[in-house]
């Protein structure tokens, strides 16, 4: 109860009111709020009552803050969910590796399945889940800039644009694959050859990642700290303000 002033000025700036509006819904002047934020006086029951009232907040705010942590909780759980999903790809990604050899036909679907598509798909959830961890227990925010969103728009970009390229790459795969199965299952002699291209541009942007493709695990990396930083998240409840003269408004 010894932060009640403290209490007062959070719920007060959280609802958007200043100092002279709440002196005027409690008819008294700016400076008794003032005295009453910074400490110098504490208002009777009463008063608090009129307090709680004015700002539309319980009493029970005023006297003992809000309640502890509870958006702190739901992180810890979006938290765990992260580590769950970053670690469910990871095990694909280990599993596919026995596949390729017991199922040589399909050794270029789950090659491509493997480094287009577990691999940083899972680093994208690693990047995020560590920084989501680092802001949890360091108690730090997102990014707070008027570019967090153009930055957001951009990371959402690029991952959209190696959607275009890795899908139908992804699918031409997944067909080949099944195609030459049915010919080696078919028991005669039998020849294969196919090819993968993708018009204009995405042809180059294509090659441009296969040629690079063991860059895709830091870059997506990257991607997914970037997500966190530049994204909203539930805030844990924040310590209060330090109270004086400065900060009243």
């Amino acid at each position: 109860m010894r932060d009640i002033g403290k209490n007062i000025r959070d719920a007060r700036v959280k609802g958007g009111i200043t100092q002279d509006q709440l002196a005027e819904r409690l008819h008294v002047s700016r400076q008794t709020i003032s005295h009453y934020e910074t400490g110098h006086t504490r208002p009777d029951i009463e008063i608090l009552e009129q307090i709680a009232q004015a700002l539309d907040v319980d009493m029970t705010i005023l006297l003992y803050g809000p309640p502890p942590r509870t958006d702190r909780q739901r992180e810890i759980r979006h938290l765990r969910l992260c580590v769950v999903i970053t670690v469910l790809l990871l095990a694909a990604y280990g599993a596919s590796a026995g596949l390729i050899g017991d199922f040589s036909s399909f050794y270029g679907f789950f090659a491509t399945l493997r480094s287009f598509i577990l691999s940083p798909c899972a680093c994208l959830c690693l990047g995020w889940t560590v920084f989501q961890a680092c802001g949890l227990f360091l108690n730090t925010r997102p990014l707070d800039s008027p570019f967090r969103r153009w930055l957001r728009l951009v990371l959402f970009a690029l991952l959209l644009i190696y959607a275009v390229l890795i899908v139908p790459f992804f699918w031409y795969q997944l067909r080949s694959s099944w195609e030459l199965w049915q010919l080696q299952q078919s028991g005669d002699g039998y020849s294969f050859s196919s090819t993968f291209q993708l018009p204009g541009v995405l042809s180059f942007l294509f090659r441009l990642v296969a040629n690079h493709r063991e860059l895709l695990p830091p870059v997506f990396f990257i991607i997914g700290a970037g997500l966190w930083i530049t994204g909203r998240r539930f805030r844990a409840t924040p310590a209060p303000p330090v109270s004086g003269p400065n900060n009243c408004r």
